[in-house]
């Protein structure tokens, strides 16, 4: 099952919304090097006020950006007074976070991971020490960003003070 085929995402998509757990190999490196493609993650739907910084999310990308699915790192949730929360992903091996998204894409997280290769393991996310680790993950991934962001900003105003 190719999960960038609608109908793969619609079937996803009921599985987890009628309360069963998921499973599919993940392909892509966009988050490595923690996760790296062929390996097998185990998702479940979650309620999003258990959505946490480090999890890892499976949402349907937003229209016009394609019908398949990203599985990318919670850095960041955005409460806003009256409104829904934002919340901010981005790949591991990303340099900028996703564009926010709201719970209403959010098909499920992460609870598991079978790693691929000699030696495979099965990984629970779920410990307290693994969700203290995903949350150190994503407090870097969104530190790297923010520096990277200010480098960018101070080089453009260098430039425009020495012109080109």
């Amino acid at each position: 099952m190719n999960l960038a085929e609608p109908e793969a995402t619609a079937l996803l998509t009921d599985l987890l919304g009628s309360g069963k757990a998921a499973q599919f190999v993940v392909s892509g490196a966009s988050m490595r090097p923690f996760l790296a493609g062929g390996e097998t993650v185990f998702v479940r739907r979650v309620r999003p006020a258990e959505i946490r910084r480090g999890d890892l999310l499976l949402c349907q990308q937003p229209a016009g950006e394609g019908n398949g699915l990203t599985l990318h790192r919670v850095v960041g949730i955005h409460r806003r007074p009256g409104l829904l929360p934002l919340i901010q992903t981005q790949g591991d091996g990303l340099c900028a976070p996703d564009p926010p998204v709201t719970e209403g894409v959010v098909l499920g997280r992460v609870y598991a991971i079978l790693r691929a290769g000699p030696g495979a393991a099965c990984l629970s996310l779920d410990s307290r020490s693994r969700r203290t680790q995903a949350r150190l993950l994503a407090l870097r991934q969104l530190g790297l960003w923010r520096v990277r962001r200010a480098r960018a900003a101070l080089r453009h105003r260098i430039w425009l003070f020495e012109g080109p």
